[in-house]
């Protein structure tokens, strides 16, 4: 008699045993040489079984950035549309609900871009910064938008969490290299 299992026992059975690792980064970030290759050995066990992994200890904590979105998507949009994102090459300034269209398609004509956006409406907005050459990146012809006479400290603060998240991607790329038997700089510019 042949058992009769259902997508649904499948599917409970690959749910209870996936799990994502928590890994301590602040072993790779500041702990010794063996440290950093338990670390580095915790990742690379998470990338090849479930495909990701939480980091704690990285340096970054999101609580900042949704403290300083808080306080920026809570401006009356008028304010908020005085920075739109108008050089999408540049990636910089404000996207109201619905003027984003995420779509695979090759969209070149304006008016099958007009029509998509009707269609399914993007229910986000966004601020798109980057960055900048006073905080050590290459000079760019792109500004950032900051509200500072509305949210004072806003673009020091944000800035500051960019830089960190830049950091964490420059040690986290570091240590997959190193996971991979490459040499840790292999993605550097």
């Amino acid at each position: 008699m042949a058992a009769n299992i259902t997508n649904e026992m499948i599917a409970t059975n690959v749910l209870s045993s996936f799990q994502i690792p928590l890994v301590d980064f602040g072993q790779y970030l500041h702990g010794s040489e063996d440290d950093q290759k338990i670390c580095v050995d915790e990742i690379m066990r998470g990338f090849t079984s479930s495909g990701f992994v939480y980091l704690q200890n990285s340096g970054v904590d999101p609580r900042e950035a949704f403290q300083w979105a808080e306080k920026y998507f809570s401006l009356p949009l008028e304010e908020k549309q005085k920075h739109p994102n108008v050089d999408f090459a540049a990636n910089r300034g404000y996207s109201a609900m619905g003027v984003e269209k995420v779509t695979n398609a090759n969209l070149t004509n304006e008016e099958n871009i007009a029509e998509l956006r009707k269609l399914f409406p993007d229910v986000k907005e966004s601020l798109e910064i980057g960055s900048e050459a006073r905080y050590g990146y290459p000079e760019k012809p792109y500004q950032n938008h900051f509200p500072e006479d509305l949210i004072p400290g806003f673009g020091n603060g944000i800035m500051e969490f960019y830089v960190k998240c830049d950091r964490l991607h420059k040690n986290l790329t570091g240590a997959i290299t190193t996971g991979l038997g490459l040499d840790r700089s292999y993605f550097e510019p």
